[in-house]
């Protein structure tokens, strides 16, 4: 079929006669309507709105607007809740980003992301487990059943309810935070204090802060330059002799004594806590220390 070219009025030839080729179709105050398809080889600029059902390409400087979902990829009869983000991997249902506001997530997609504001359906149930599973999931609202390798729950009395699938879970209320396993630092659980075992004669090192030194024999000597304030440092004595603690490289306070030590002792099982009040000064605390 050949190309039709519009019919316009040429008022200075007094005639009808279709647009030239080339030539720009000036609409403007106008409108088209009934218009099954438009094709465009170049690019199409719209001043106003642009309402659209279906795209293959968006390219916008402005604010895109979506009335119900936004979908990228391998959806083709699968329904689709309102007010939702879905992001799926090309000929899977496993998703990479899902984004959703329902209340309960009922979709059958399994998300690397998910946040929620209502929950993602019960992980009792095998079906609605696997819609909710997540690496990571947000949920804000009272569902509380999204499952993932790291689940944050905001808000919502029953928001950690059902969710032994996860390996990790936060939840979040006005009255506190509550974590289900453990949470740990580059030293180890913070619900127990390290141990650094030793068996002869031992220099504290900066990697001490925060641990405990459970020595048998030798003596603990507290070098300088090494720990900064507010580091602490707990030494017990695992033996029933008395151990020398030296102190000289750094001012040291036995609690209770306005004079400085350079040398003190820990008596058989005692235990003593040196704590930094800075770089160079240090006060020890505990019993069985003189």
């Amino acid at each position: 079929m050949a190309d039709k070219f519009p019919l316009i009025a040429n008022t200075s030839a007094q005639q009808i006669q279709e647009i030239s080729s080339g030539d720009n179709l000036n609409l403007l105050g106008n409108s088209i309507v009934g218009v099954v398809s438009i094709t465009a080889s170049g690019n199409v600029s719209v001043g106003g709105t642009l309402t659209y059902e279906d795209v293959t390409n968006v390219d916008s400087v402005g604010v895109i607007t979506a009335r119900s979902n936004i979908l990228v990829g391998g959806f083709t009869s699968q329904t689709v809740d309102t007010a939702k983000i879905v992001v799926k991997s090309a000929g899977s249902n496993i998703g990479i980003i899902q984004v959703c506001s329902d209340a309960g997530e009922t979709n059958g997609d399994l998300s690397g992301i998910a946040f929620s504001h209502g929950g993602f359906g019960d992980p009792g149930n095998s079906a609605s487990a696997a819609r909710a599973k997540a690496a990571i999931a947000l949920e804000c609202g009272s569902g509380g059943y999204g499952r993932g390798d790291l689940c944050f729950y905001v808000d919502g009395a029953s928001d950690n309810n059902n969710v032994a699938a996860a390996d990790k879970v936060v939840s979040m209320s006005s009255s506190g935070m509550t974590v289900t396993g453990t949470i740990s630092d580059d030293k180890g659980n913070l619900r127990n204090i390290p141990q650094n075992s030793q068996s002869s004669a031992y220099t504290l090192v900066a990697a001490d802060a925060g641990k405990h030194v459970y020595i048998s024999s030798g003596g603990v000597t507290i070098p300088a330059s090494i720990f900064s304030t507010g580091d602490a440092i707990t030494i017990i004595n695992n033996s029933g002799s008395n151990q020398t603690i030296t102190c000289s490289a750094v001012t040291t306070y036995l609690a209770g004594d306005t004079s400085s030590k350079s040398s003190l002792t820990l008596k058989g099982r005692g235990v003593a806590t040196f704590l930094f009040a800075s770089a160079t000064v240090c006060y020890g605390s505990g019993a069985g220390l003189e």
